[in-house]
């Protein structure tokens, strides 16, 4: 559909099924990993309004149901934008998992892209038991405490809409 929309100069229909292949396929995940809800078409009707929702609420909220599907027991298989928790989990618990940082990262770039992904997996399972004798002095409280001075946000702002 993306590239057929593209061929045709169809920009705006290309821009929502690459939205919706993003939204659907990364940041909403399921475990189907082939079909995205047809929920998230509504997102995407008016794209001048897609820049205001809060994407990063919406995704963690949706990692936080998905986190809580995996605690049970039987649960095999952790659904939701893997990458993006992978990646908190080993910024701030570094003892957890199997992590291994790229050779070749720059601080300037995304923080999941300084660790190697899919190399070596940690089971469901193991990670439990990491989590079950975690002790709060392995807890990195602050992680880019190293790095804020590097950071400027004089050009960035969080808020959007009125003050009463």
């Amino acid at each position: 559909m993306y590239e057929g929309a593209c061929t045709r100069r169809q920009w705006t229909l290309a821009a929502r099924a690459y939205l919706l292949h993003l939204v659907g396929c990364t940041i909403f995940a399921d475990k189907s990993a082939t079909s995205v809800s047809v929920f998230y078409l509504e997102l995407f009707v008016d794209l001048r309004h897609t820049g205001g929702y809060s994407w990063a609420a919406a995704a963690l909220t949706h990692m936080y149901e998905q986190l809580g599907d995996g605690s049970y027991a039987n649960t095999r298989q952790l659904a939701g934008y893997v990458t993006l928790l992978a990646s908190w989990i080993y910024e701030h618990f570094s003892s957890i998992g199997q992590r291994q940082l790229r050779d070749d990262y720059v601080e300037d770039e995304s923080r999941c892209m300084k660790y190697v992904v899919g190399s070596r997996l940690s089971t469901l399972a193991s990670v439990r038991m990491q989590l079950d004798s975690l002790c709060i002095g392995v807890v990195q409280w602050m992680p880019l405490k190293s790095i804020e001075r590097c950071v400027l946000l004089s050009g960035f702002h969080y808020f959007q809409g009125t003050f009463d």
